[in-house]
């Protein structure tokens, strides 16, 4: 099984001056091969990134002498990514699902990152050593025993870390008193179990947003001033080609923005891995719904002959949907009953979790999305929104035309322990 461990750096100006160095390798590498790629396949021939690399190793220390500082695999990796996008792109069209092209990647709107290979990579307690730079500091040890398949070097806000590719051996212990069947409902402001669990939803995004204000307000008043200098209007474009300066003030404030918004994701993914690996690990069979993020998420605006209603409370919901990562809760899911050897029921998306009365199977059709309690008018019970939802939910087993999907476990590698145990991840360190 793959486990990757991101581990963060701390690097010294020197080692971070290369790293940006060999992120701006990565990305040019990239667009010169995408460049190429959408030429010759213009011009009728069928590029692969075999030819693209042999063309582009022949070249590169003629137009870009600078590369010979530079570790190859900085700029090798990217034409087996290129690869891998374009495969994505053509299987998403044989599939019939939307399909989008390679795009290329501008400074400062992509992730700044760079490839090590696992023979070039070499882990002590509370040090890594790369290729180039030799020796740097690690904040905490690899957390997997197991042979290093590989590792990649990225920044996040101003902060570097190094994601590391294990192949490891892995025994989950389970506990073989836990739940049958626990129904979870996802929601904005908590997410509810059948078994009585509840998790509040932290919304760090809407916790946050008074500061981001600010500090966006910031970054944006120094563009402007900028502007100003260069004879702009506040609202008029820059032209094509023209860069602006950077001054150190401008940098401050956008690395206060970016590390703002880390520390958004930490406290989300915080929240996330302990919530998810809880479920999975302490149940044997979890239902949730199929929902559809993108369709929830949809803008209200219309069209100018049809506009929307209550625009800006929608925008407020899809915001606090994706504060709250729908569709990342279900991916964690999906991979952790795997590992936990639990098995996931997917409710088909149209059962009516929500409305349908969990005693006597009635459906409540005049219930809005404000109702956060209801009474049955066919049995008398009153029910709370969501906790009723969860219960209809581990009633889903039962009903097979309301299951959309089943995904049993498919780890061959995941062995459950002895029973009378608490459940907890060992993992058997096999390198």
């Amino acid at each position: 099984m793959l486990i990757a461990h991101r581990i963060e750096l701390a690097p010294t100006d020197r080692e971070e001056t290369y790293f940006r160095q060999a992120c701006g390798t990565a990305r040019l590498v990239w667009n010169w091969a995408l460049a190429e790629w959408n030429r010759q396949y213009e011009a009728g021939l069928r590029p692969n990134a075999l030819q693209l690399k042999k063309q582009f190793n022949a070249l590169k220390y003629t137009e870009f002498p600078w590369l010979e500082s530079m570790h190859r695999d900085a700029h090798a990796q990217p034409f087996a990514n290129l690869s891998k996008a374009w495969s994505k792109f053509f299987g998403d069209i044989k599939k019939g699902k939307e399909a989008h092209r390679p795009v290329f990647k501008k400074k400062g709107k992509s992730r700044d990152s760079f490839y090590v290979a696992n023979d070039k990579l070499k882990l002590e307690e509370r040090r890594a050593r790369l290729p180039v730079i030799g020796w740097i500091r690690i904040k905490e040890p690899l957390r997997f025993g197991g042979k290093v398949m590989g590792a990649s070097v990225g920044r996040d806000g101003s902060r570097w870390y190094l994601s590391v590719q294990v192949d490891v051996e892995v025994s989950w212990l389970v506990n073989r008193d836990r739940r049958q069947v626990t129904g979870v409902d996802i929601n904005v402001k908590e997410i509810v179990a059948s078994d009585g669990q509840r998790f509040a939803t932290p919304r760090p995004l809407y916790k946050a947003k008074k500061k981001l204000v600010r500090l966006e307000r910031a970054v944006s008043r120094k563009l402007e001033a900028q502007k100003e200098r260069m004879g702009l209007s506040k609202k008029e474009r820059i032209p094509k080609g023209t860069r602006l300066v950077a001054t150190k003030n401008r940098e401050k404030a956008s690395r206060r923005l970016a590390d703002q918004y880390r520390k958004i994701r930490c406290i989300r993914n915080d929240f996330t891995h302990k919530m998810t690996s809880k479920l999975s690990r302490e149940n044997q069979t979890l239902a949730v719904e199929d929902l559809s993020v993108e369709g929830m998420t949809t803008s209200a605006k219309g069209t100018v002959d049809k506009p929307g209603r209550k625009v800006r409370q929608k925008a407020g919901l899809n915001r606090a949907i994706l504060d709250v990562a729908f569709g990342e809760v279900r991916r964690q899911i999906e991979y952790k009953t795997a590992w936990y050897k639990t098995t996931l029921v997917v409710a088909n998306r149209f059962y009516p979790s929500s409305k349908r009365c969990s005693c006597c199977g009635e459906v409540n059709q005049s219930q809005t999305l404000k109702d956060r309690t209801w009474t049955c008018v066919a049995c008398g019970t009153t029910h709370d929104r969501d906790f009723n939802a969860s219960l209809n939910l581990e009633q889903v087993v039962l009903l097979p035309e309301a299951i959309g999907k089943v995904t049993p476990v498919s780890y061959d590698a995941c062995q459950s322990g002895a029973s009378g145990q608490e459940p907890e991840h060992v993992c058997s360190r096999s390198g």
